[in-house]
């Protein structure tokens, strides 16, 4: 049914929400310029706190990007209503006010108690589901105050031991994340936040989406990012600095995690995918698709006069014609998709733990649900270490050189690399020899780094010169990021 507060008021809702996007800056830098919005479906669902959701469509004028929902969790109460909930109005309608309900917390540990209690709630137009995880029991409580950090593609909520993440944009289709989670999870695969629950939006059944996911929050925890960015700067100051050799220790156990989530992928099926090998048209279609990118690169930073020697145009286009060659580049399973420094956490109780498997939000929704060679989220991670390393080129203070950050970067990729290659299992699912393995994940890194040169230089143009010093050392020496032998390991034919 038509929530009462929605019915017949949608154009001036629409407005507040559109207004209330620019305040906010909801997509930070890049919340476009021109853009409309289309109500989707909106209803109750909640009666104390009264709160409701609105789902509306965002067409970005002018962009490649398709249109895609964003859904949002409002708060219902009158407007002269005295509140501590300090959230924020996003617009009236008559004597009622619709305020973000994620920064109330009332709604939130309300919203938290139904998915607890596995609710289904009729809207408008479709359904909303709250589902509990089958291995959770017990009774959540009343939790503790509210917390809420806001990022670029979500808000999380935390509330005492659990957290809300809750997307800022979603497209229909499956709900991916939650899939790789389960796959993780029936492979014993410990090393993330415990699910405790999600929401799900289905209007029929193709268009279905995820809203958030309830999960279990690790306090006292710290991102790999920080710790990077702490370390490079002790590093700048001191390399013998002691921070500098406990990140190097940090690097290590990441490397061996990403072995044991590999893994776990690898060896178990889902409903949706299972290992496959990839065939030699694929890998010609990566390369074929590598060569465009790194011709796209190659003409904005020409433009920009930035200097691509033709040295540099040789190696890259070496790079991606060996990777074309191929015959064998192992397996495609379930990958996390999105993995950096800042999708890793570490707690003093936890050790490392690895979260937010919903894929690059650059990606469309059928790329990220697809499967895709492991060594791509090594190559992901790498770059984003790099970045955090010699991007302390920015920071004031130091005192080493550049070649001096460009030398440790290598040497924690090398680490990496190495304690990677020796503690993942399903090593028949790599390519055969670690040769091979090491041109195919150096052709993903080459290809993060043009994408990310070609980004930056349009949009952060003082940070173009950590990817381009990439591909720098790159040219001068195609194997300078693993000089460190990787022994040879021995892999069975097959295990498929």
């Amino acid at each position: 049914m038509t929530a009462s507060w929605c019915e017949g008021n949608e154009a001036r809702i629409l407005a507040g929400v559109k207004a209330y996007f620019i305040q906010e800056s909801w997509w930070g830098h890049e919340t476009p310029a021109e853009f409309t919005l289309q109500l989707i479906d909106c209803g109750d669902i909640l009666e104390d706190p009264f709160a409701g959701l609105l789902l509306v469509e965002i067409d970005q004028h002018g962009s490649r990007k398709p249109a895609h929902v964003v859904p949002l969790i409002v708060g219902i109460e009158p407007v002269n209503a005295a509140t501590d909930s300090h959230a924020p109005v996003i617009c009236s309608v008559g004597d009622v006010a619709i305020t973000d309900g994620m920064h109330d917390a009332r709604v939130m540990h309300a919203l938290r108690q139904a998915v607890h209690t596995n609710t289904a709630l009729t809207l408008e137009h479709g359904e909303l589901l709250l589902h509990r995880h089958a291995s959770v029991q017990g009774d959540p409580g009343n939790g503790d105050a509210l917390e809420i950090h806001t990022e670029s593609t979500n808000i999380l909520a935390i509330m005492g031991t659990e957290q809300f993440k809750i997307q800022r944009a979603v497209e229909w289709g499956d709900v991916i994340e939650l899939t790789r989670i389960d796959a993780l999870i029936q492979a014993g695969f410990a090393r993330m936040p415990r699910l405790l629950g999600w929401i799900e939006y289905r209007r029929t059944h193709e268009e279905r989406t995820l809203v958030g996911i309830l999960s279990e929050h690790v306090p006292g925890s710290h991102t790999g990012w920080e710790q990077a960015r702490n370390a490079a700067s002790a590093f700048a100051k001191n390399p013998a600095d002691t921070l500098v050799e406990e990140f190097e220790s940090s690097i290590m156990a990441i490397a061996t995690m990403t072995a044991q989530m590999h893994d776990a992928f690898l060896t178990t099926p889902t409903p949706y995918h299972k290992a496959v090998r990839a065939s030699q048209e694929e890998v010609a279609g990566w390369a074929a698709v590598m060569l465009a990118g790194w011709d796209e690169c190659r003409s904005i930073a020409l433009r920009a006069g930035l200097d691509i020697s033709e040295a540099m145009d040789r190696t890259v286009r070496a790079l991606y014609e060996e990777t074309a060659a191929m015959t064998d580049v192992g397996m495609l399973s379930h990958v996390h998709g999105d993995f950096h420094l800042g999708q890793t956490i570490w707690s003093e109780s936890r050790g490392w733990n690895v979260v937010d498997f919903a894929g690059d939000p650059v990606l469309p929704l059928e790329v990220r649900n697809g499967v895709a060679c492991p060594l791509r989220d090594v190559a992901s991670f790498l770059r984003s270490l790099d970045y955090a390393v010699v991007g302390q080129l920015h920071e004031r203070g130091n005192r080493v050189s550049a070649e001096q950050l460009d030398e440790w970067s290598d040497r924690l990729h090398r680490l990496f690399w190495t304690t990677y290659m020796q503690h993942v299992h399903a090593r028949w699912a790599l390519p055969r020899t670690d040769v091979h393995a090491e041109l195919v994940f150096t052709a993903f890194q080459c290809e993060k780094a043009c994408w990310q040169l070609s980004v930056e230089l349009q949009d952060r143009p003082e940070w173009a010169d950590v990817p381009y010093r990439f591909l720098q050392r790159l040219t001068r020496a195609r194997d300078v990021l693993h000089q460190a032998s990787v022994p040879e390991l021995s892999r069975p034919e097959s295990l498929e």
